[in-house]
């Protein structure tokens, strides 16, 4: 299980290049950031897609268990605004929930990487998470965390999230620019002015 999961590995990193001064690693399992999602819908739950609730400039489709050989889930996040449609995050959530897996893909992530560029996890390491910022000679802006979690509340197990930023950040724009006087009152309703009100009872 351990050598297929690592051959595996070698076939989801299409990457190419050094990064000090190749293209940005744009793909992972098959699934390619910038591309239409339209390529991928048939390996995702399209009764449960649309907009993400705390982004809804972002639309978000659940990946079904085993359309992934080794994947129980995951998701594809897609723009709605600048470039509608266009793949800017892959979430990939391993059937294999172990340790192991997580420091076999980390030593192949910093092998193939570098060090990583922050932690992102907890200070007691029930979420270990490393992220690589990667600007590539292209021009393009990808994040890439590698995380192992057993909080049950924080995607259990190993999983990958990796985000084309510059297109998120077109996305965002494109929602501030269009969409001013929600964003303006979504401001205002984010202003407390009654703390007591969120004191537990």
């Amino acid at each position: 299980m351990k050598r297929f999961a690592l051959g595996m590995l070698f076939s989801l990193l299409l990457v190419s290049g050094a990064w000090a001064s190749g293209p940005a690693p744009v793909s992972v399992a098959g699934i390619r950031l910038g591309d239409d999602f339209s390529r991928y819908q048939d390996m995702c739950r399209m009764e449960h897609a649309g907009a993400m609730s705390d982004a809804i400039f972002l639309d978000e489709a659940l990946i079904r268990t085993g359309a992934i050989h080794g994947v129980r889930g995951g998701s594809i996040i897609y723009g709605n605004c600048a470039n509608p449609g266009k793949i800017v995050r892959i979430k990939i959530k391993f059937a294999d929930m172990s340790k192991r897996l997580f420091k076999d893909l980390l030593a192949l992530y910093t092998k193939r990487f570098g060090d990583p560029s922050s932690y992102q996890g907890d200070s007691f390491r029930n979420v270990i998470a490393w992220e690589w910022d990667i600007s590539g000679s292209e021009g393009r802006h990808v994040k890439i965390v590698l995380m192992y979690s057993t909080d049950s509340s924080i995607r259990p197990g190993v999983s990958i999230k990796m985000t084309d930023q510059s297109l998120l950040d077109l996305e965002f724009s494109c929602y501030k620019k269009n969409f001013r006087s929600l964003y303006k009152a979504t401001e205002n309703a984010g202003k407390i002015t009654d703390l007591d009100l969120f004191v537990p009872r």
